[in-house]
């Protein structure tokens, strides 16, 4: 069973195709088109930089490989040339924990609008918790349009505004030469 098959549990059953697609082979490679808008201030661009986001910009070719092993899931983004990998763990019903770099955050899982929200429940950098007060906002969901799995990622930080935004499409690719 996939990770986030077995975080939803009952609630999977009605997600939309391309997402249980997405979410539930063994080792997945998606490709499509993304939108990014940075932080408005230079030190949202710079916390972007540091947990490893995208930069700006339109029409930007996306490419995500999930690779399924022991211990999770890994990640493999590439915007445009801009590498990020994660590792996305098991957290309990309804959650997945996410490791980028030094930090753990626990993202909650909630189906809605005929797709999934995805928010940050909890954080920790190099081992110590975040207080509440200071962990990112994500207004993130996932969804189908057209077929095609969509995504909006919008990140921000308490007193610092947003972080970063992505949003866009993938589709499956033919060969996962990823």
């Amino acid at each position: 069973m996939s990770l986030f098959a077995e975080a939803l549990g009952p609630d999977w059953d009605a997600l939309p195709h391309s997402l249980k697609t997405f979410h539930a082979g063994p080792a997945t490679h998606f490709s499509g088109e993304a939108v990014v808008n940075g932080g408005a201030t230079a030190l949202a661009r710079a916390f972007a930089r540091f947990f490893g986001f995208p930069p700006p910009g339109a029409r930007v070719p996306v490419s995500i490989h999930v690779e399924r092993t022991e211990k999770g899931e890994r990640w493999h983004r590439d915007f445009g040339g801009h590498a990020m990998s994660t590792l996305l763990t098991a957290a309990g019903p309804s959650a997945v924990a996410e490791r980028v770099g030094p930090a753990r955050f626990t993202l909650s899982l909630t189906p809605e609008n005929g797709g999934l929200s995805v928010g940050v429940a909890a954080g920790w950098i190099a081992g110590f918790p975040l207080p509440r007060a200071l962990l990112p906002v994500s207004r993130s969901c996932e969804s189908e349009a057209s077929g095609r799995f969509t995504f909006d990622i919008d990140v921000h930080l308490p007193l610092i505004g947003r972080m970063v935004r992505y949003r866009g499409w993938l589709e499956p690719c033919e060969t996962a030469s990823g």
